[in-house]
């Protein structure tokens, strides 16, 4: 499964991206600040999501790739950025501010 691990030292300003497969054991140590795990083609993976991608099969399927999930604890983020490709962005949980260009 495609997942990265992005976060953030508040004091040096410094970004870190770890890329996955991560263990169940990678996640206990982490801080309760400041980091976001990305998870890729969860739509492959799991029949809930799979479905929910399902019920925008009016869109063409050339404009759909896959379900990504984000997972922030509180002051987590992926920073600023561009993406070279369309997102649709659906939040099911939690406050976030979202900055779109």
């Amino acid at each position: 499964m495609l997942a990265r691990m992005i976060s953030l030292d508040r004091a040096s300003g410094a970004w870190d991206v770890r890329t996955g497969p991560f263990q169940e054991e990678d996640f206990p140590g982490l801080p309760d600040h400041d980091w976001t795990l990305l998870v890729q083609d969860v739509d492959k993976w799991d029949a809930d999501v799979r479905e929910l991608l399902a019920q925008f099969r009016f869109l063409p399927r050339w404009r759909v790739d896959d379900i990504m999930i984000s997972f922030a604890a509180t002051g987590g983020s992926v920073g600023a950025h561009v993406d070279h490709y369309d997102v649709f962005l659906l939040q099911a949980q939690g406050e976030r501010r979202w900055m779109i260009d």
